[in-house]
This record gives C-alpha cells, structure tokens and sequence, in this order.
C-alpha cells in the first residue's frame, strides 16, 4: 500500500489529489503543516521585511523538521524540500510567489532556490492542470530560472481534473423534453463580479420580456472585492437591486454545499460561468458532467473545456479597459443568450456531447490508474 501525503483539505486537493479510484491501493494522510512552522520562521527570521517571506513559505513551500509518515507527497501549488518523493499539481505556475518582489534580489534568490528544488532528483513530477498553465510556467522559469529551465519542463506534464458524470443520456433527454416552457440557467461561483456575473444578469434582464426563463444564482456577494477593482460600489447596489426587482424569475442561494449545488444542476439546462480570469474553472467540468452546455468565455483553461460543439463562448479582448470589457461582455452575453433563445432544442445536443467530453478526457479511473502508476514508479 502506498501512503500519499498532501497538505490541505481544499476542495482543489480533495479534486487532484484524493482519488477514490485508487483507495484500495493508496493510502491518502493529510500532513500537519502548522508543525513545521518553528522551521519556517527559523529559515526567515521574524523581521517585518521577512514577514512576506513567511507567509508564502507557509502557504506554497514544505520543509518539516521530521520526515512525515508517507510513502511520497503530492502537493498542490507547493514546492517541497524534503529527502521523500515528491510531486505537485498546480493551476498557475510553480513556484508561486505572489507576496514578493521578483525585483528584489531576495526575491530572485528565492524563486530560484525553489526551483532547484524542482529540478532536482526527487521532485518526480510536475502536473499543470492544463495546457495554458503549462505554457505560463514554461515562460516564467525560462525567465526566473533559465538555469533549470531543461530538468523542469522533462518532468512536467498537463494533466486536467478527473470529473466523474453526473447524469446519463436519459437524463439529459428527460430533463430537456418541456424546454420550450422554460429555460433554467444557473450560475455558481464566490466571485460573482470577477466571474462576469453583473453582466450576466443585465443581459438576461433584458431579454427575459419576452422569453419565459429562470437563473439560479449561488454566490456569496457581499462586497465587492479588491481584485474586481473596475466594479464600484454603486456597481454593487445597483447589481443586487436588479436581482430583487426579478426576484420573480431569478432565485439566489448565498451558500450551499457541494451536494446541493449538484442537485439543482442536474435539473437546470444551461450553466454560466462569464469570468473574467478563472485560472481553470472546475465548476464548468461540473456542469458539463450534469449534461448542461455551458456559457464561458475564452480566457486561460476555458478554450480547453468548452467549445462550440457542446457550449457556447465569447472572446475577451486583453488589452481592453476594465469598463470596455464589462460592455463587451454584456453584449456578448447578449448575442449568446439570444442565439440560445431562439435554438433552445441546441441545448440538449450540446449536454450530451459534455457528458461525452466529460467521459472522454476526465475518466476518475484513468486519472487514478496515471497517477498510482507514477507513484509506484517513483518509490522504484
């Protein structure tokens, strides 16, 4: 039996990394890392100019005072300083450093020491979860740390998210046999401005006076974060007063778990999700497991999990304004949720080829049996 062991419980390590395919041949132990902070602090000091480094050292960097009770690691967004196997998965790049000054010599230092721990004989594999995080990460080393640019990239490999399905065929046909009285959308996602959603509501807003349809929100939208700097508050109120003036049609949940979130995609038709910057979007593979097309647009991983074939996308211009691309949006979101309207029986085509894609480069069994046999290799 080999005993794995991972860091966090996040929902991202419980996706990458726990695989129930694999329970009766791996062994999955969570490792305590709060231990090991007497050795992040001995490492870099308590000085207020080093408070940064201890915070991504905590968060993205492993170095325990005593080897843990595993057979290998397998991280997520981590690098490892340890004698035992490792591995990492990751969605951006690796290392990721975002608290620090690559400016700074200290903060070159550390980057480049964190990629010689990746090149070196032990750190056995490398997974970005998908292609455009895999062309970020050959740019940044090449970079940051040309020096160990070669070794990386031999042992770095896109590997997507299992998905496992979530509905059949049958479902999928009977959910859709009355779509003509009604098409349910749903939206789900903490960062409900980021993830285009005033956009989208405006859009259906407008179209919702002659159509007969339903929007299914599940978001926790608050405030208006720091990273969605282009919304104001009054963006915020204004936003929230739409959605209660329709609360008619459109039914919001500001929490739920996992399971319920499921329950109600498995009825809806279409799912949404117009970000702006998601670095992956693990819900679209979740919609597309419960036969629902899904509305995305063409940043980062979306051009991987979506298309034409079984969803509906939109281009996002990068060198737009924050307020240009609020517009562009919404007149997108327009023009697609008119083209949806007017085809609605195109909903049901496009959810059987998601299950199918979902069955086709999401397998849990294939993931689990790639993984467990890179493990086993790695312990030869």
């Amino acid at each position: 039996m080999i005993t794995v062991g991972y860091w966090d419980q996040t929902y991202a390590e419980q996706r990458l990394i726990v695989n129930e395919e694999n329970r009766t041949r791996v062994t999955y132990a969570p490792i305590i890392r709060e231990r090991d902070d007497p050795t992040c602090r001995l490492l870099s000091g308590q000085s207020a100019n080093k408070q940064i480094w201890l915070s991504d050292r905590r968060k993205y960097f492993y170095h325990p005072l005593l080897k843990p009770k595993c057979s290998v690691i397998h991280d997520f967004n981590g690098v490892c300083k340890t004698s035992l196997p490792w591995f990492a998965s990751y969605e951006t790049m690796l290392p990721r450093i975002l608290n620090m000054n690559l400016n700074r010599i200290d903060g070159k230092y550390w980057l480049r020491q964190n990629a010689r721990l990746m090149a070196k004989e032990n750190c056995k594999g490398l997974f970005p979860i998908s292609k455009s995080a895999y062309e970020i990460e050959k740019a940044y080393i090449k970079h940051n740390a040309a020096e160990y640019y070669e070794a990386i990239l031999k042992k770095t490999q896109v590997i997507h998210p299992p998905q496992k399905e979530l509905v059949s065929e049958e479902d999928v046909m009977l959910k859709n046999r009355k779509i003509q009285d009604e098409i349910q959308f749903v939206f789900v996602g903490t960062g409900f401005f980021f993830k285009g959603g005033k956009e989208m509501v405006e859009a259906l807003a407008k179209l919702r006076k002659e159509q007969n349809i339903h929007l299914t929100i599940v978001s926790n939208f608050l405030e208006v974060p720091q990273q969605e700097p282009q919304y104001t508050k009054e963006d915020y109120r204004q936003c929230r007063r739409l959605i209660h003036e329709n609360r008619d049609w459109i039914t919001v949940y500001n929490k739920l778990t996992n399971r319920q979130v499921l329950r109600i995609c498995r009825q809806c038709h279409v799912g949404l999700l117009p970000s702006y910057g998601d670095t992956y979007g693990y819900v679209c593979l979740e919609f597309q497991a419960c036969g629902m097309p899904v509305v995305t647009s063409d940043i980062r991983a979306f051009p991987e999990i979506n298309n034409d074939d079984c969803g509906y996308m939109f281009h996002i211009d990068g060198h737009m304004s924050g307020k240009e691309k609020q517009e562009n949006n919404r007149n997108e979101l327009t023009k697609l949720f008119e083209n949806i309207l007017e085809h609605p029986f195109e909903i049901e085509r496009k959810g059987i080829n998601s299950l199918e894609r979902i069955r086709k480069y999401h397998s849990p069994k294939a993931y689990g049996e790639f993984m467990y046999q890179q493990y086993k290799k790695a312990l030869e």
